[in-house]
C-alpha cells in the first residue's frame, strides 16, 4: 500500500488540529460564560483538599458528622481572621504612605535613567511621563477586564456572591465526603471507564491538595526571608511590604516580581541606592532558592509545568479574569496536566500484555 504524500499527511495533521483547537475554544467559552458558578466551584474544591482530611479525622474520633463540619469551619474562619487582621491590616492604613514611597523611588529611578540615557537624550521628564503613560495604559486594560468580569455589578457584590456560593458549596463537600464524585463514576457501566475516571479524579484532589499547600509554603518561605532582609535594613513600611510579598507570592511568578519591584522602589526612597541593590538581590535569590529547593519538595512533584508556561497562563488568566484569572490559572493547568500525564500511563499500563512487556510476545508454552 503506497505510504501518502507528506501533503496529504500535512492537510490531515492540520485538521485534526483544527478540530482540537476548536474543542478547547469551545471548552473555554462555555467556561467563561458560567464563570459565576465555575470560579465559587473552584474556589470551594480548593478548600476542600485542605479542609476535607480535617473533618475526616474528627470524625474518626466519633465526632457527629454535622459537628466536624461546623468546627472545621470556624477554626478556618477564625484562623481566616486572624491571618487578615495580622496581614492585611499591615498596609491598609498605610497605603497612601506606600504609594508616595513607591512613587518616589520611581521617581529616583527615572532620574538615573535620564542621567544615562546615551543617545537617547532623554529628560527626567521624558522618563516618568513613558512611565506615567504605561501606567496609564494598564489601568485602563483593568478597567477593561473588571467591566467584562462583572458586566456591570458593582465589585464588592460580585465577590460577597462568589465567596458566599463557594462557601455554600464547600459544606456541601464536607458533608457528602465525596459521594457526588463517587455517584459520577457509577453513571460509568464499563468497569475499565469508571477505573479511568476514578484515578484521574484522584489525581486531580491530589494535585490540587498539593498545590495550595505548596503555595501557601512558598509564600511563607519568601515572606520571611525578604521581610527579614527588609526589617534588617530598616527600610520604612517593612511590615506592609512583608505583607505584599506573602500575599503577592500566590500569583506564580508575576506576583514574585510586582512584590520585588515595589519593595526595592521602597528601599531605594526610604534608604538609599545600596539597600535597593540588596532588596533586589535578596528577592532574586530567594526566587531562585525557592525555585531549586522549595518548590520540588513542597509540591511533590505533582504540579510540575514549565517556568515559561506557568507565566503564560497566569498572563492570560489576568488579561481573562483579573487577579482571580491570574490565581486560579496555575492550578487549573497544572490539574489538567496532572490529568492527562495519568491518563497516559492508565493506556501505557493497559498496553502491556499480561505476563510480559509492551512491544514484547509471550514465548510460546513448550
Amino acid at each position: 500500500m503506497d505510504r501518502p504524500d507528506p501533503l496529504s499527511r500535512a492537510a490531515d495533521v492540520s485538521g485534526k488540529l483544527l478540530i482540537i483547537a476548536a474543542a478547547v475554544a469551545l471548552g473555554v467559552v462555555l467556561v467563561w460564560s458560567l464563570r459565576a458558578i465555575a470560579v465559587p466551584i473552584f474556589l470551594a474544591v480548593l478548600l476542600a483538599t485542605q479542609l476535607y482530611p480535617v473533618t475526616e479525622w474528627l470524625r474518626r474520633h466519633r465526632l457527629p458528622s454535622g459537628l466536624a463540619v461546623a468546627v472545621t469551619l470556624i477554626g478556618t474562619a477564625l484562623l481566616t481572621i486572624l491571618v487578615v487582621v495580622g496581614i492585611v491590616g499591615q498596609f491598609v492604613g498605610q497605603v497612601d504612605e506606600l504609594g508616595d514611597q513607591t512613587r518616589q523611588g520611581a521617581e529616583d529611578v527615572a532620574g538615573w535613567v535620564a542621567t544615562h540615557s546615551g543617545p537617547l537624550d532623554w529628560s527626567e521628564a521624558d522618563v516618568t511621563q513613558h512611565i506615567s503613560d504605561l501606567g496609564d495604559r494598564i489601568s485602563q486594560g483593568t478597567d477593561d477586564i473588571l467591566r467584562g468580569v462583572l458586566g456591570g455589578v458593582s465589585a464588592a457584590a460580585s465577590v460577597a456572591a462568589g465567596l458566599l456560593l463557594a462557601f455554600a458549596f464547600l459544606i456541601y463537600m464536607l458533608f457528602d465526603g465525596g459521594g457526588a464524585f463517587r455517584w459520577f463514576r457509577g453513571r460509568f457501566r464499563d468497569e475499565s471507564r469508571a477505573e479511568m475516571v476514578g484515578r484521574l479524579g484522584e489525581t486531580a484532589w491530589v494535585t490540587l491538595g498539593n498545590y495550595v499547600r505548596g503555595v501557601a509554603t512558598v509564600a511563607v518561605f519568601d515572606a520571611v526571608l525578604i521581610g527579614a532582609a527588609l526589617f534588617i535594613l530598616d527600610v520604612p513600611l517593612a511590615a506592609a511590604l512583608t505583607a505584599i510579598v506573602f500575599l503577592l507570592a500566590f500569583i506564580p511568578i508575576i506576583g514574585a516580581w510586582v512584590s520585588g519591584i515595589v519593595s526595592s522602589l521602597v528601599a531605594l526612597a526610604g534608604v538609599g541606592v545600596e539597600a535597593a541593590i540588596i532588596v533586589a538581590v535578596v528577592s532574586l535569590a530567594v526566587q531562585q532558592l525557592e525555585g531549586v529547593a522549595v518548590s520540588p519538595l513542597v509540591y511533590r512533584r505533582r504540579v510540575s509545568l514549565n517556568p515559561m508556561v506557568t507565566l503564560a497562563v497566569v498572563t492570560a488568566g489576568g488579561i481573562l479574569g483579573g487577579v482571580v484569572g491570574a490565581f486560579i490559572a496555575v492550578p487549573v493547568t497544572a490539574t489538567l496536566w496532572a490529568m492527562n500525564e495519568e491518563r497516559r500511563a492508565i493506556q501505557d499500563e493497559r498496553a502491556v500484555p499480561s505476563g510480559g512487556e509492551a512491544g514484547v510476545e509471550p514465548e510460546p508454552a513448550a
